[in-house]
């Protein structure tokens, strides 16, 4: 299947080596780039082999980790939970930064807790090591430190012997090297006016209660997860607080790791919109009480255990064959749009859209046709160039000029003085269209209409992709 809006982007970032990006750190140029690049092979699948090579490897050490605290028949079944819930395979699987965010927080936790038990130099090592990736990887890879010394410090019977780990060489080795292997992304920040730092909290500071925001990341968790793992999971994230005053380690580490990350962000959601794989680190955690609980209760009462087996399985295979059909035949909903006209709210709500008749786009531009001579692309939204960009292989200059929406990477990819005085095509969708004569009218000297890509599905029209000529660009576009 085609790419989605942000996995094509993530692809341009394997077209603009740098220390860090606008949006995120560098791994995931890495994760989704390695194999194209060594390969020179550039399809949907060669994008999302990394991530599902770093998914597999994070199953693994879960089930490391899983051996602390769980007894050999329920670390398997909180394995399996972990390979089959949508937000682990979906976020392990397809090209995002959590990816390896997965692999690098499951090591980290693994090698934490074997060093807060042996405290032994190797793996406080492991432990820099897993930290710094996981922090280069997405920004809640910090996580790791917090959970740590929470599950430390709350930790009465020990605390004596715990406060002597922390004033040990291991852990300060431990955050002096995930602090270095962190360092591109501290560089690039500092000679880039805290660009990417800046625009990551502006996503999560707090400001007026929106319950909206709340309920579409509750919903969106939900739908994630499924209700059967939603649920108890939360469940446990509230029970783990209660547990604070006891004795069980194992609650307070799941206090430490799941509960923290998990409310942390639902306390969030009341003001920012949350995307539904932010906390997607506690929920891993929060995984190995599910399992406690679903073992238990396949004993206490296994034909309850197997309806909701059955539910959850029928679920996931509903969903997927409900995505699958609707991107190929529109079965679901399949609206046709008109030429010339911005599609209404009621056209565009299947997102599946959005990732169909791209290659259609390529083949276009492999024809050769004279009408597609130009010195660059460009676009109104960062989101479209992804997917312009991916489509053809990045072989065309690209900048997406708007400031009605940030432009993402491209504000540091992008310099439009080096196409002053030179032609290129705007190419935009019926789900985004706006007029360039209007928008575009005081930059150029001449913008014609030049082509139109009508997109099919079940014989209706369902997407249109038009191309401009923009002649001579007068003057740099202004853009957020």
């Amino acid at each position: 299947m085609w790419p989605g809006a942000d996995e094509a982007y993530y692809y341009l970032y394997t077209l603009n080596p740098a220390l860090s990006y606008f949006d995120h750190p560098p791994m995931v140029a890495l994760a989704g780039g390695l194999i194209p690049a060594i390969f020179n092979w550039v399809t949907p699948l060669s994008l999302r082999l990394g991530p599902i090579l770093l998914f597999s490897v994070s199953v693994i050490y879960f089930h490391k980790t899983a051996d602390f605290f769980l007894d050999n028949k329920a670390k398997k079944f909180a394995t399996i939970i972990f390979m089959i819930v949508p937000m682990f395979f979906i976020s392990g699987t397809v090209l995002l930064p959590d990816a390896a965010l997965i692999l690098f927080w499951n090591m980290g936790i693994y090698y934490l807790i074997k060093a807060i038990r042996q405290n032994r130099l190797s793996s406080w090592i492991m432990v820099g090591i897993a930290a710094g990736l996981a922090m280069l990887s997405k920004y809640t890879g910090g996580f790791l430190y917090i959970g740590g010394l929470l599950y430390i410090f709350i930790r009465r019977k020990t605390l004596r012997k715990e406060r002597k780990i922390l004033l040990s060489y291991g852990p300060w080795l431990a955050a002096a090297i995930s602090l270095l292997i962190f360092s591109p992304v501290i560089i690039w920040n500092i000679n880039n006016d805290f660009a990417s730092f800046a625009f990551q909290t502006s996503r999560v500071g707090v400001g007026g209660v929106k319950f909206r925001y709340f309920y579409q990341s509750i919903f969106g968790q939900m739908g994630y997860l499924f209700p059967f793992f939603f649920f108890p999971g939360i469940y446990y994230a509230f029970k783990s607080i209660a547990g604070l005053k006891s004795s069980d380690r194992f609650r307070k580490f799941i206090f430490a790791f799941g509960a923290v990350p998990v409310l942390l962000f639902l306390f969030m959601a009341l003001f920012k919109r949350v995307l539904p794989h932010w906390p997607v680190i506690g929920y891993i955690i929060l995984t190995l009480p599910v399992a406690k609980y679903y073992l238990g209760l396949s004993n206490k009462r296994p034909k309850l255990f197997k309806f909701y087996a059955a539910a959850h399985a029928g679920l996931v295979l509903v969903a997927i064959a409900a995505v699958l059909i609707q991107v190929h035949t529109g079965f679901i909903f399949n609206r046709e749009v008109k030429l010339g006209h911005k599609a209404e709210k009621k056209d565009v709500r299947d997102i599946t859209i959005d990732i169909i008749g791209w290659d259609k786009l390529a083949d276009y531009f492999s024809a050769g046709t004279g009408k597609i001579s130009c010195d660059f692309l460009f676009t109104n939204k960062w989101y479209l160039a992804g997917q312009i960009g991916f489509a053809l292989k990045g072989n065309y200059p690209l900048m997406v000029l708007s400031s009605a929406k940030d432009a993402r990477g491209f504000i540091m990819w992008q310099d439009q003085n080096k196409f002053i005085g030179k032609d290129g095509i705007f190419i935009t969708t019926s789900k985004f269209f706006k007029d360039p004569e209007e928008k575009y009218r005081n930059y150029f000297e001449d913008i014609k209409l030049i082509d139109t890509i009508n997109i099919e599905r079940a014989g209706k029209v369902v997407k249109i992709i038009y191309l401009y000529r923009c002649s001579n660009l007068k003057k740099p576009y202004p853009v957020n």
